[in-house]
């Protein structure tokens, strides 16, 4: 991303990323950047179930929430 180089990928190998490693603060950066760009819906569909997984996987109740929540606001993309 620093770099400008385009991958249509990036955003959503990211925000998967934080996901895994249960980052609600740079999954939650990360939405935000992936609504303001408009990313394309298929991709983001492509990933969803994967990150509810993940999320549904953390022991923290508090940051699987806020995880959730992100998919949430995913899903009004």
């Amino acid at each position: 991303m620093r770099r400008g180089q385009s991958d249509e990928w990036l955003r959503a190998t990211l925000l998967g990323a934080a996901f895994d490693a249960g980052d609600a603060d740079k999954a939650e950066d990360l939405i935000d950047v992936i609504i303001d760009e408009g990313r394309a819906r298929w991709k983001l569909d492509s990933i969803e179930n994967d990150l509810e997984a993940s999320a549904r996987q953390l022991a923290d109740s508090g940051q699987r929430e806020r995880l959730l929540a992100v998919i949430g606001r995913l899903k009004t993309v």
